[in-house]
């Protein structure tokens, strides 16, 4: 439903509360106290769509009009109100006219308003004074009458309508701008290899993997340390004492050999890290069904021209991205991932001429040198033309890369679409436009008992068996097909703005019918044109689906390859393909009770959908806190307002940092937020700044050891795994009932922290869990919570969540230590106007809060007091609102007064500005004075004294000084470039003579002994000749949850796959004189963590 802001200003006293009103309630109040700002809501008709209209009623009176620009760059639309009866109104809004006009420019919706019409006996502005001016801004005039309600309904609904025109004319002027620009190079803006590939990285895509640092194993003691301290936090006294025993009696017997051959299998396996193939192995060798278990979502942001969330211009441009991202990557042209510290300092043209002239195997080590880390990109190899495959005990991974077709579902139909032509360069985008219109408007909807991806639903074993049977059917071309193309794209008939609704079908599919849950990824397009991609978990972590997600939603918002407004083309019937199975009865019958099962199985699960706009990740940031643990704080709250308990808490961490890294568990439920959660809900303390500020730092410690792979999580499991790979019985501490218990993740966790993604979310790790992707962003907080309902309540849950940040939020208002304005987070979006969840109101519920409120004691005290004592309740905003808006203005009266601090006699009642006004306009002309003085006194240093007195400017010299400092660094950076090539000149030289050395057998020893020399002398100079920075590894959360598994296989055989491993040699290690540092001495620097 589309939302309009709408602002209504004027003088005090003109009527503005009473039209609007008179708009919302249908009620006029005669005699009510003076405005600061109130904000209501009301579902209105625009264009014949439904819409919501967000009406903000302002101050007229003076002492508030240091507010007003805050409204002027806020709102969509103005209504601009004055009274008939006084013509100082009339001239007044003339200069409000102006600023607006100022600010937003001569476009910005506007409805001029003459109110008071009813009182012709007094009227002093005419008609056609009024009507002039209006023509003259070229905006419409309405005269009212609030108390007559005549035209008000009109007032606020032409503004709404002028708003959607506006919205349309910026839309049009963009479209004319791509066309023009399109109409210059071709059909579409881009050509050549412009179009064909994403982009043409200097430095190959795959350069720093030979270098990266490999995956450390944590010391024992250090493991058993951090197990301890973890478990304090949430098992009872008695179970915390058993599993110390366990745990100390595994550190002093089984442990220590366990850890040696756990280190000497790794020194044996130096391709990839002591947890990668573990961890292959638990995914492919689990039984469950993928959807839901293992397979998460993430949705994109719209495209913000609403013009283009059109699914089948949507779904076009987004394929298109993805196949010039796929070409990049096959030709090592995709830039490698890469994290920089400080971008602006080290993504420069010399960070990229150092990293592509440096070999492999000392690449790492370059870019280190500009503190800038590489990540780990063995996981892009599996991005496209991938599946997984069912197996009886074990899956294996598919991959096809010479495929160049992707696959379209819809309505149940599987379609093979081609979209490169036998030279391997993309079609055109009108020819992958006409394929996808021709499904669109051809496609036959498939009975359920043929829909053949609902056999991905199924349990694994029960797939596979399926699977034969359609291979002995004659179908194996098909499943072929399905597996080795680029991506799937899934066009769905569902059109809803449910949130619950949608959450539903993006991860369960419905009965499957239009999914295919094997895929690499699939993005899953409905008919409002939202985009959403679920992607099978085993063969990545989620950092190369972001990565892709990033990419292509740039790319379309900044290329659209085709509009709406572009007529399809006839298709290519050679380019589409109708993949339909050859299907037996049993297969039939098989389809229908995977459809039944898939049913069945997910009718437990519940959603529930929170967003709370009082705080974001900048406000957060200014008060020296860590966004995530905010979140994670407000999440432990939550639970422990419901259950009254601590649990288990898994966040995942990428270790992409390190070879063929995958994840480590942040344990976000720690001492501290237990501290600070019982503080705050059980001792009801107010001063409670530092433990906020504790947990920010030990989650930051938490980050710094994940990222590091110092978590304890992995390390356990490589032990009990070596364990079972050395045939040896498994330790007592592994079935110690303590740590069974913090296995067991109730609360599972994952951030999803990027604009381009809307909400994400997975299904609850374990029966009684909720599984929760939250996201951080710059203009609020979001979650969506997963749960089965016969265990767990996820609206309650969000209820909770949601009341735990308006508590957090009431604390960080009220703490004296933070650096920005308090006003700042007063001019929040209406965030208390929106019931976090979307569940409907209950009307005894609303109806008891109505009595509250009208109660004598109860009217005297505040709304935010009132309010929060009915959230304590269980009452819902929305409900609460409800009530408040039931109420007459004039029994508010009292209440008003308590909000507002009213003060005055009888109806000459005069408004006390706020002490943060008073502040706010001392330091506004503090900073006037100093900015004039500050020209002054610069244009007499640089203009006056050195044209009539002969004095030089002192800032010339200080120009000349910066100027030479510059031309030295420009000299060093030229030194170091030539001593980069002379190196390399003599690294060839070098390795011609070893050449010559290996073909010479008599003269071997002298040629080595030579060679030897030569090498050490280089060396010496590679290393005396750059000053190398520490060496560090940076923290990046992962944007997917990879769950701990409470279940471990029983043997940790190879993964099978269709792949080959990379060769095990040409991997570096740092030389003996190294010096280096930790991750931590560099994350130190930083004062939040994101």
């Amino acid at each position: 439903m589309k939302e309009f802001k709408i602002v209504v200003l004027g003088n005090g006293g003109v009527g503005k509360s009473a039209l609007t009103l008179q708009y919302v309630q249908g009620i006029f109040v005669h005699n009510y106290d003076a405005t600061i700002e109130d904000s209501y809501r009301k579902l209105s008709k625009v264009d014949a769509e439904n819409a919501r209209l967000e009406i903000l009623d302002t101050a007229g009176t003076e002492q508030f009009t240091g507010m007003r620009e805050t409204y002027y760059r806020t709102a969509q639309g103005f209504v601009l109100v004055f009274s008939l009866a006084e013509t100082s109104t009339f001239e007044n809004l003339k200069h409000t006219i102006l600023e607006i006009m100022a600010i937003r420019g001569e476009e910005v919706p506007m409805v001029l308003v003459g109110n008071k019409s009813d009182l012709a006996e007094t009227r002093q502005v005419e008609e056609s004074d009024a009507q002039n001016f209006a023509r003259k801004l070229r905006i419409p005039y309405i005269e009212t009458s609030a108390r007559l309600n005549q035209n008000v309904s009109e007032v606020f609904e032409e503004c709404a309508v002028l708003i959607q025109k506006s919205a349309k004319n910026h839309m049009l002027r963009s479209s004319n701008l791509c066309r023009s620009i399109a109409a210059t190079r071709g059909k579409h803006a881009l050509s050549g290899d412009d179009y064909q590939y994403l982009e043409k990285s200097e430095i190959p895509s795959y350069h720093f993997q030979k270098s990266l640092r490999r995956l450390p194993i944590p010391k024992l003691p250090d493991t058993v340390n951090r197990y301890l301290a973890s478990s304090k936090a949430v098992l009872s006294p008695d179970a915390f004492a058993k599993t110390e025993a366990a745990i100390r009696s595994f550190e002093t017997n089984e442990g220590p050999k366990l850890q040696e051959s756990l280190l000497e299998y790794d020194k044996a396996h130096r391709d990839t890290s002591y947890i990668s193939e573990p961890w292959f192995d638990m995914y492919l060798r689990a039984r469950v069904p993928v959807a839901v278990n293992y397979n998460p979502f993430m949705m994109y942001a719209p495209d913000p021209d609403p013009k283009f969330n059109d699914q089948l211009t949507r779904a076009t441009n987004l394929a298109i991205s993805y196949a010039r991202i796929k070409r990049s990557l096959d030709e090592n042209l995709l830039g490698p991932e890469v994290f920089h510290m400080n971008p602006k300092k080290s993504d420069t043209k010399l960070f990229r001429t150092v990293c592509k002239t440096l070999p492999p195997s000392l690449s790492w080590f370059g870019a280190v040198a500009f503190k800038a880390f590489p990540l780990d990109m063995s996981q892009y190899k599996s991005l496209f033309c991938g599946s997984r495959i069912p197996k009886k005990e074990k899956d294996v991974l598919y991959l096809d890369s010479t495929q160049k077709h992707f696959v379209v579902f819809y309505k149940g139909v599987p379609y093979s679409v081609r979209i490169f032509d036998d030279s391997g360069s993309l079609l055109e985008p009108e020819d992958i436009h006409a394929s996808l219109a021709w499904i669109l408007q051809n496609g036959k909807e498939a009975k359920p008992e043929e829909s053949v991806g609902s056999l991905t639903s199924l349990d694994r074993d029960s797939w596979a068996e399926a699977r034969i049977e359609l291979e002995n059917a004659g179908n194996g071309e098909h499943l072929k097909k399905i597996d080795g193309g680029l991506f799937a794209i899934c066009l769905d008939d569902l059109k809803t703005e449910e949130h619950k609704r949608l959450v539903q079908s993006l991860l369960i599919g419905d009965d499957a019918r239009n999914r295919w849950f094997d895929k690499c990824f699939q993005t899953i397009i409905d008919a409002n044109g939202q985009a959403t991609i679920n992607f099978e978990h085993s063969w990545g972590d989620g950092v190369a689906v972001l990565r892709l997600m990033e990419e292509s939603f740039k790319d379309t918002n900044k290329n659209h390859f085709v509009s709406p407004d572009d007529k399809p083309k006839s298709h290519n019937p050679a380019h589409v393909e109708a993949l339909n199975f050859q299907l037996t009865d049993s297969l039939k019958a098989r389809i229908q009770e995977a459809q039944k099962t898939h049913v069945s199985a997910n009718s437990d699960l519940d959603f529930a959908t929170m967003e709370f706009e009082g705080l974001n990740r900048d406000l957060i940031k200014k008060t020296k806190l860590s966004p995530d643990s905010v979140m994670q704080l407000a999440i432990q709250m939550a639970f422990y307002s419901l259950y009254k308990e601590f649990v288990p808490t898994y966040e995942s961490c990428s270790t992409a940092a390190f070879l063929k890294g995958r994840t480590e568990c942040m344990r976000s439920a720690t001492a501290a937020t237990r501290t600070a959660t019982l503080a705050i809900l059980e001792e009801n303390r107010k001063d409670v700044r530092q433990l906020l500020s504790d947990c920010s730092s030990q989650h930051f410690q938490l980050v710094k050891e994940a990222s590091m792979g110092q978590g304890y999580d992995r390390h356990l499991l490589g032990l009990k795994i070596t364990a079972q790979r050395l045939s040896q019985p498994i330790p007592d501490f592994f079935q110690d009932p303590g740590y069974a218990r913090m296995g067991h993740f109730v609360l599972s966790t994952s951030t999803l922290s990027t604009e381009t993604i809307v909400f994400g979310g997975f299904g609850p790790v374990v029966p009684d869990g909720f599984g929760i992707g939250y996201n951080v962003v710059a203009s609020k907080l979001g979650a969506v919570i997963s749960s089965n309902k016969s265990k767990r309540d996820a609206a309650a849950f969000a209820n909770a969540l949601y009341k735990s940040l308006d508590i957090l939020r009431g604390h960080l208002l009220e703490s004296n230590e933070h650096n920005f304005n308090r006003f700042q987070l007063l001019l929040l979006p209406d965030f208390k106007m929106s019931d976090p969840t979307g569940t409907p109101t209950r009307p005894d519920m609303v109806e008891a809060a109505r009595k509250f409120m009208l109660t004598p004691k109860v009217r005297e005290s505040s709304f935010e007091e009132q309010r929060k004592f009915l959230l304590g309740k269980g009452l819902t905003e929305s409900e609460i609102l409800e009530a408040r808006s039931s109420i007459p203005p004039e029994q508010l009266r009292s209440q008003i007064g308590a909000d507002h601090g009213v003060a005055g006699n009888g109806s000459n009642q005069v408004m006390m500005a706020p002490q943060q006004n008073r502040v706010l306009a001392v330091a506004q002309s503090a900073v006037v004075l100093g900015a004039i003085s500050y020209a002054g006194y610069k244009f007499i240093r640089s203009y006056i004294l050195p044209r009539f007195f002969d004095i030089p400017d002192p800032a010339t010299e200080e120009t000349r000084q910066l100027q030479a400092q510059v031309n030295d660094l420009q000299n060093s950076i030229k030194f170091i470039m030539d001593s980069v090539s002379q190196t390399t000149q003599q690294l060839a030289t070098q390795q011609a003579e070893i050449s010559r050395a290996l073909y010479s057998v008599a003269n071997r020893d002298a040629d080595l002994s030579r060679v030897e020399s030569g090498i050490s002398t280089i060396k010496s100079l590679l290393l005396s000749q750059h000053n190398f920075a520490p060496i560090v590894t940076p923290s990046v959360t992962s944007s997917i949850p990879s769950w701990q598994q409470s279940a471990i296989p029983t043997s940790a055989t190879s993964m099978t796959t269709t792949t080959t491993s990379e060769a095990a040699s040409g991997y570096a290690t740092p030389p003996a004189n190294f010096k280096g540092s930790s991750l931590a001495d560099e994350l130190a620097d930083i004062e939040t963590i994101e």
